[in-house]
């Protein structure tokens, strides 16, 4: 069901079992699962593979993330830390943050307003 009739709307996801959301992968080691999202909510699982990269960038989307397993050393502007499961993060809109895979990790990222590009059309 489409949100609304506007350019670029995404469908609704109600809801999903993770392995049957496709993975597709990012970065060498760095797999994203779109789970569930609306217009203005997106919940994605990320795997990671230990020595993964994910390079600086930033993105108007808010995300907060939550480690299951594994340990990622995370970098929010200039502050640089080792999340390992049980930890929970939060990056705003626009902040240059970047992050690599110390083990093989499971990470939950929520964003608003959803990421488009995440979407499978």
């Amino acid at each position: 069901m489409l949100l609304d009739d506007k350019p670029g709307a995404i469908e609704s996801t109600h809801i999903i079992q993770a392995p049957d959301a496709e993975k597709v992968e990012m970065f060498p080691g760095f797999w994203r699962q779109t789970l569930v999202h609306n217009e203005k909510l997106m919940l994605c699982l990320f795997t990671w593979r230990a020595g993964a990269n994910l390079p600086a960038h930033s993105h108007p989307h808010d995300q907060a993330g939550y480690v299951i397993s594994g340990a990622v050393e995370l970098t929010v502007g200039n502050e640089t830390v080792v999340t390992r499961a049980g930890c929970s993060y939060i990056v705003h809109s626009w902040e240059v943050h970047s992050a690599r895979a110390l083990e093989d990790s499971l990470v939950i990222d929520a964003f608003s307003p959803a990421r488009t590009e995440y979407v499978a059309r």
